[in-house]
């Protein structure tokens, strides 16, 4: 199937349901909302409104975040422990270990990380949506055969991003009851003291909720927009995932 906006079709037929609906509905009725831009000209507010709220959710975050002593300090503690860890292991020497110590508690800063963690959320999301929707343009296109238009992915990914900003309030409000940087929504909670170093902790971290619901959406939104079965387009997404990450995981922990 070739999806091309000057030979399929497309018209600037506006969408039949507000801006706010349809952010509502990618939550409870994706399919709904991926049937309705089908064939439609891309309307640059499903992208432009969910990258506000996207990089807002991030500023938020890290204001709040960074904001506790209590999770900067985590942060310091498990900084010092994996140099410890690698004076034990013969990679690095005490001295080395004690400058490095220093050098990271000059920038474990509160205000410091708050205005780094912003401003990546406020330069950084855009380019990171815009690598996700060519990753998903190809993966259309080697995995069904099909042709859906950079600006269209763009678009699919603004409208999945609901679900992201939901896992960054979500984990902000873990971060806070636990303390520790790391957490999120998954079986991470299984784990009293989680070390993200821990192949395994980093592993079970993997079984993310929020992150498996992202990967249904946009599954979703594939099956919709190609006329592929859900279940094909899933089994690529969740697939090429669960390899890279897992891979990622095993390679650096």
């Amino acid at each position: 199937m070739d999806f091309d906006e000057n030979e399929s079709g497309l018209t600037e037929t506006p969408a039949s349901t507000s801006l706010l609906e349809r952010l509502t509905n990618v939550v409870v009725s994706p399919g709904e909302v991926f049937g309705e831009i089908k064939g439609v000209a891309v309307n640059p507010l499903n992208w432009m409104v969910p990258l506000a709220i996207a990089i807002l959710a991030g500023v938020i975050f890290s204001v709040v975040v960074f904001s506790q002593e209590g999770v900067v300090e985590g942060m310091f503690e498990a900084q010092a422990a994996e140099f410890e860890k690698r004076v034990e292991n013969g990679d690095m020497t005490e001295g080395e270990a004690e400058a490095a110590r220093k050098s990271i508690e000059t920038f474990m800063n509160p205000k410091l990380l708050m205005a780094f963690s912003a401003a990546a959320s406020v330069f950084f999301t855009p380019v990171v949506w815009a690598v996700l929707a060519f990753l998903f343009h190809w993966l259309v296109r080697i995995g069904s055969k099909s042709h859906i238009p950079f600006s269209k992915c763009y678009e699919v990914i603004g409208l999945t991003s609901v679900v992201s900003v939901l896992e960054i309030l979500v984990n902000m409000l873990l971060v806070l009851i636990t303390g520790n940087i790391a957490m999120s929504l998954s079986l991470a909670l299984a784990f009293q003291d989680f070390d993200p170093s821990n192949t395994t902790h980093a592993l079970a971290a993997e079984i993310n909720v929020l992150r498996f619901w992202y990967m249904a959406v946009l599954s979703i939104a594939w099956s919709r927009l190609t006329n592929q079965p859900v279940i094909s387009c899933a089994t690529w997404v969740f697939g090429l995932w669960i390899a890279f990450r897992v891979g990622t995981i095993l390679m650096f922990s």
